[in-house]
């Protein structure tokens, strides 16, 4: 697939805050990678599918038709190798990340009332909903019914 991207210099400067020689020489050795991921038939190099992983993380950068236009590939093969790339993340590097849920915990309260106060809620106080944004405006991971 390398040879239907187009490598100048200006397509990677523009996807990605890493240069290639980062990329190749400072990250790949330490990600453990196999040679290709195979999905249902369809074949891809690991650091290709790492590297739509990574674009597909960068918001606000959609499959269709964002990513179908930076790597030539159909929204439903880069799914594929996108997820093969996440799973192979995480299983070789679960052990390593945690979520601290005592501190979420402890300051929730906290973090419900300045949300009531930013929102303009009667009580903030009784305010319990909240969560987490990215801040895009573009609707990255929305499904649709195609």
């Amino acid at each position: 697939m390398w040879d239907r991207l187009e490598r100048r210099a200006s397509w990677w400067n523009s996807l990605f805050r890493f240069t290639v020689d980062e990329f190749f020489f400072k990250l790949v050795p330490h990600l453990y990678l196999p040679t290709d991921f195979k999905v249902e038939g369809h074949s891809c190099e690991a650091t290709l599918a790492v590297l739509m992983l990574l674009a597909r993380l960068s918001a606000p950068r959609s499959l269709c038709p964002d990513l179908e236009i930076i790597f030539k590939q159909h929204k439903t093969r880069l799914s594929r190798f996108i997820r093969a790339a996440e799973e192979h993340l995480f299983q070789t590097f679960a052990y390593t990340t945690s979520f601290d849920t005592r501190r979420v915990r402890a300051n929730l309260p906290w973090w419900a009332h300045q949300v009531g106060k930013k929102y303009g809620a009667d009580e903030p106080s009784l305010f319990r909903v909240w969560g987490f944004l990215d801040g895009t405006f573009r609707h990255v991971a929305r499904p649709s019914a195609e």
